[in-house]
């Protein structure tokens, strides 16, 4: 393989969790008498840091409200997310990149505790060699989070892959010095992606090439 470690990016990019994040956020939205966001407006318009994101819906962004809001988000999506599958085929390449030997990690916004639940609700944690999320729930620290991630993995940077699915994911990738590859079927959509980067996929079996 082209890569001596692999870090992935979990909402989005493991797990296909948009159809949930956006229900919730159109809940958030009604409650606030807001105009409800689509699908498709959503992956378009996603972005971090998710609180200029609220902002630009009309929700709070600062202060007691939008940690009221952050609260909501995460209390609802715990309780849900057993809703939510894998994307097809990413336990099959994340069981290929195994069998070759070569470790792999999750670098998340997420909450640390919740994203430790999910993957081992999904029974992959044999596939990861440790997991990295943010210790709060604003989702703002991913960045902070990222060198320290990448001192545990202790390779050369032409040798670490980071897999993601929105733009955050390569300016991370970026900061890291490290390539990137971005999925299209999670939190933006290809052309957003593609306004970044050309080595977008839009299905895992694709990742393959990028792997040998």
């Amino acid at each position: 393989m082209k890569y001596q470690h692999i870090i992935w990016d979990w909402n989005g990019t493991v797990i296909n969790d948009v159809k949930l994040c956006v229900r919730i956020l159109n809940e958030a939205l009604t409650y606030e008498k807001l105009p409800s966001i689509t699908i498709s407006n959503y992956r378009k318009n996603f972005s971090f840091p998710v609180n200029l994101f609220y902002k630009s819906l009309g929700l709070p962004s600062s202060g007691f409200n939008y940690k009221a809001l952050n609260t909501f988000f995460i209390s609802r999506y715990k309780s849900d997310f057993l809703e939510c599958n894998l994307h097809t085929g990413v336990q099959s390449i994340l069981a290929v990149i195994n069998n070759f030997g070569v470790n792999q990690s999750i670098l998340s916004a997420g909450k640390d505790s919740d994203i430790k639940e999910f993957v081992n609700y999904h029974d992959l944690n044999k596939y990861f060699s440790f997991i990295s999320g943010v210790r709060n729930i604003r989702a703002a620290g991913k960045k902070e989070i990222a060198k320290t991630h990448l001192d545990k993995i202790a390779l050369e940077p032409n040798k670490i892959l980071l897999v993601g699915d929105t733009v955050h994911d390569f300016e991370i990738a970026d900061y890291l010095g490290i390539d990137c590859i971005l999925f299209s079927n999670g939190h933006n959509s290809e052309d957003v992606l593609l306004g970044k980067t050309s080595r977008v996929i839009t299905n895992y079996k694709i990742l393959e090439s990028y792997l040998f």
